[in-house]
């Protein structure tokens, strides 16, 4: 039952990650479609937090913060669940960084089937959206968690998991021999980079401004949680 479970698995990541051209008739199908689901409320969005399990720890895996790199790494399990008995970490990085990061490859480049559906279910944003119309949407979002898990701040995932704040938050970036002691090896190499991933447009830059709109929205759900004083 467990094998076949993780052939579907396999099966729906490889279908997900299946390229496809966006604004190409097959991609405007695509996202006409799965858009009228979500309007109907017969799709919703993805809220399958991923959990890096080591040897010595739970590893959470905060979307647009290296999660892609660190799933590279050997002898770790991933999972939906944290197992008990084993410390608890999350893989963090700023909100205004992660928000850039979504704009540039989930917006700008949709340019797989899993990221068309994504962007399909992020209304009214289109491939085409300015920064100023993204940030909008984030600011018109709703509270919590009814949008996709890459939209979601440190705190609702955490909450997601039902866990306190004793969570020890760690950056990929200087946090890196903390993280590699956890691994128990080196991180792996970066994949996924937004440069890499920005086949269809290039990636563009947030004004100081853009940036302190973004800290505004994420620091306001931080705050209605209980997770900001």
């Amino acid at each position: 039952m467990r094998a076949s479970k993780n052939i579907v698995k396999q099966i729906i990541k490889h279908a997900l990650n299946y390229r496809i051209v966006p604004n190409s008739l097959t991609w405007r199908a695509l996202f006409s479609f799965f858009r009228a689901l979500y309007d109907l409320g017969l799709w919703f969005p993805n809220s399958s937090v991923e959990v890096l399990i080591t040897q010595h720890a739970n590893l959470i895996l905060l979307p647009l913060s290296g999660s892609s790199t660190l799933r590279g790494a050997k002898n770790c399990k991933l999972s939906d669940n944290i197992v008990k008995g084993l410390p608890v970490f999350i893989v963090c990085r700023s909100a205004d960084k992660r928000m850039q990061s979504f704009y540039n490859k989930k917006v700008r480049n949709p340019d797989t089937i899993g990221k068309c559906i994504l962007l399909a279910g992020c209304s009214p944003l289109k491939f085409s959206s300015s920064v100023d119309t993204f940030l909008s949407y984030l600011e018109s979002m709703p509270i919590p968690f009814n949008r996709d898990k890459h939209l979601w701040s440190a705190g609702e995932t955490l909450t997601a998991l039902k866990l306190s704040k004793d969570v020890v938050m760690l950056d990929l970036t200087s946090d890196v021999t903390r993280i590699e002691n956890l691994l128990g090896q080196e991180i792996p190499p970066r994949c996924n980079t937004t440069h890499d991933v920005s086949t269809f447009q290039s990636p563009v830059s947030f004004k100081k401004k853009d940036l302190s709109r973004i800290n505004d929205v994420f620091n306001k759900i931080e705050r209605s949680m209980g997770w900001l004083s």
